[in-house]
């Protein structure tokens, strides 16, 4: 489903959810993205951070931003989840959904776990 296709209440309630770190329902990318492609996106021109979570496309958002646009374009192409979580109030998302774009959930890498060693 794309972000326009996406009516005002289900747009809320995604923001509500991934606030809440419980996005996963109805986000544009059902495979998801895997962190390489976040991380390829962090210039000012393409903008894309994880937040709780969630992949956001905040490029439309970034010259509207309180805070300046260096301060967010620290976090650019990365989780931004704790920085956000200690700065911003609940309801941040909400009111500045229409900037926003869900890319999807991140992906996040698996961890390959080492072959176990006897002792000699």
């Amino acid at each position: 489903m794309m972000m326009e296709d996406t009516t005002t209440e289900q747009l809320l309630t995604n923001c509500t959810d991934m606030e809440d770190g419980n996005l996963g329902k109805g986000a544009s990318n059902v495979d998801g993205v895997a962190l390489e492609e976040v991380a390829r996106h962090n210039q000012l021109q393409d903008a894309w951070i994880i937040l709780n979570g969630e992949v956001l496309d905040v490029t439309r958002w970034i010259p509207l931003h309180p805070g300046g646009e260096q301060t967010i374009a620290r976090v650019l192409g990365k989780d931004a989840s704790m920085e956000w979580n200690m700065i911003h109030a609940p309801g941040t998302i909400e009111r500045n959904a229409r900037f926003l774009k869900n890319m999807g959930k991140v992906i996040e890498p698996e961890v390959e776990e080492a072959p176990a060693r006897g002792i000699f």
